[in-house]
């Protein structure tokens, strides 16, 4: 019990250490920067704002920010791209780039990743482009927004975009909020990040229908429905799918392998052990494995018993 309860103690605040985040929900701060008449589309302008509130300079980053060009910009425009927004944390180690206005790049001085005008890789040790930033535009003030990753084709990675509230019912879908200053008078319709959902393996993407076969449905295609529909109940009471998603894509430092995960196992176990040590040597009693018989009879007892049945055989002779 002891054990159980050291077990607990030590598991349990890092359980909810780690799961905490998962059912934690926070609001999108989007922050002024400046008029949407300050930036251009052939250069980037630096704003300066602030990623993590309450820490003092230490929460503060550069964001270099410029229009959205329809020559060189192939994604798709939209209300949440007007400004691009790009950080200044490099891909490789997190150091600082800067935008060299002679170059039309991106170079960061620690390492020699380099980055093009629209922040993809275009040499040095960086595995991904710039991490972006939503933007938005308010009665003429440029918003940003909270960060986001892209691949090598500048498509969003995490989070999605946080256009309008949806509210599901049956298999539609309506929006909540469309006017902001609805969305301003009333806190709880303001947009909200939601993951994206996780691409099927290709074992579970449903295979192409043949001419005919648009009917049929068979043991196996039933068996997947129903364990799809199970997943999907169970994620939409839980939550679950949104913790996998952020232990699976998390960013993970350079060099961290498996003789981390396994010292800290190791750790872990070491301190288990030390704290139930700890609990055994003050609750724990010795005691006996068979208890002793307490009619035990005394020899001196028996001894005058077998005297006296000696001395009346005597008398009777």
């Amino acid at each position: 019990m002891a054990g159980a309860v050291a077990a607990a103690a030590i598991a349990l605040p890092a359980l909810g250490f780690a799961l905490g985040p998962i059912f934690e929900e926070k609001d999108v701060e989007w922050q002024p920067v400046g008029d949407f008449d300050d930036f251009r589309t052939t250069t980037y302008v630096p704003k300066v704002i602030t990623t993590r509130p309450r820490v003092g300079v230490v929460g503060k980053t550069t964001v270099y920010m410029r229009r959205y060009n329809e020559d060189i910009d192939t994604e798709k425009a939209d209300d949440y791209n007007r400004i691009v927004a790009l950080s200044t944390r490099c891909m490789h180690l997190g150091c600082p780039v800067r935008y060299t206005e002679a170059a039309q790049r991106f170079i960061c001085p620690c390492h020699g990743g380099v980055y093009d005008f629209r922040g993809k890789v275009d040499g040095g040790p960086p595995v991904r482009p710039l991490d972006r930033f939503y933007t938005r535009v308010r009665n003429g003030q440029v918003e940003v927004g909270p960060r986001f990753s892209v691949n090598s084709e500048l498509r969003a990675a995490s989070p999605a975009i946080p256009a309008r509230i949806w509210t599901a019912s049956a298999s539609t879908c309506t929006p909540v909020a469309s006017d902001p200053a609805q969305a301003a008078r009333n806190p709880s319709l303001m947009p909200k990040l939601k993951l994206p959902a996780p691409p099927l393996p290709s074992a579970l993407q449903p295979r192409p229908a043949r001419p005919g076969e648009s009917e049929r449905v068979g043991p196996i295609e039933q068996a997947k429905e129903a364990g799809i529909s199970a997943v999907d109940w169970v994620d939409e009471r839980t939550s679950l799918s949104g913790g996998a998603r952020w232990a699976m894509f998390r960013k993970v430092p350079k060099g961290t392998n498996w003789f981390y995960t396994l010292g800290s196992a190791t750790m872990f176990a070491f301190l288990s052990q030390a704290i139930t040590g700890v609990f055994l040597a003050m609750y724990y009693a010795r005691r006996p494995t068979r208890p002793t018989s307490r009619r035990a009879t005394s020899p001196t007892r028996s001894s005058s018993a077998s005297s006296c049945a000696a001395c009346t055989s005597g008398a009777r002779r």
